[in-house]
């Protein structure tokens, strides 16, 4: 497990990257396409299905707090003043040979001991294009809060590695947000590839 993370970033990171993002700007196969409502966008080597109305932020448009690791992100239309939904996606170098479910599986482990009042909202198979053909992953559904009296969030981070790099596509909510921003959420993770 340490060699997997020897060249990573922290897990804190990733449940934290999304909440960073926020306060600067205010199913188990691989998709097809996009639903109605949304449009594909993609970048380099990523590409995925978004909500027509959500704003695309790049990195020129990130503040000084946004790490490094951070590839683009997505934030909803829908303001709130506590806490507006957002997707991130991070990339960070992994040890050669390094599988997806391992790194999955080590993901779940750090969010779990890194999130204040954490608890399991489900962790289920998912398949991601990767390269063209679907790699098994874990999609990571969880509920906590970054420090002591933080807002309760609802998470979901899906990893999937390429070339020695783990993609892990982040969507951040209010615990209490209703179910279909939740479900938002999870159609823009569930449709992200690596090319």
């Amino acid at each position: 497990m340490k060699k997997i993370f020897s060249r990573g970033f922290a897990g804190i990171l990733l449940i934290s990257l999304s909440i960073l993002l926020s306060g600067c700007f205010g199913s188990s196969v691989v998709s097809s396409g996009p639903p109605s409502g949304y449009h594909t966008y993609g970048i380099e080597d990523i590409s995925l299905s978004i909500p027509d109305e959500w704003e695309i932020i790049t990195p020129a448009d990130f503040s000084s707090g946004v790490p490094a690791q951070t590839a683009i992100a997505f934030r909803s239309n829908l303001k709130n003043p506590i806490f507006t939904a957002n997707v991130t996606i991070a990339k960070s170098p992994v040890t050669p040979n390094t599988l997806t479910l391992d790194y999955a599986k080590s993901l779940k482990h750090r969010i779990e001991t890194s999130l204040v009042s954490y608890s399991d909202a489900g962790t289920e198979a998912a398949a991601l294009s990767a390269g063209g053909a679907p790699i098994d992953t874990l999609m990571i559904k969880s509920q906590g809060s970054e420090r002591v009296q933080g807002d309760l969030k609802y998470f979901i981070h899906i990893p999937v590695i390429r070339n020695n790099i783990a993609y892990t596509i982040v969507g951040t909510t209010l615990a209490n947000a209703d179910d279909a921003e939740k479900s938002r959420i999870e159609i823009i993770a569930k449709s992200f590839a690596v090319k």
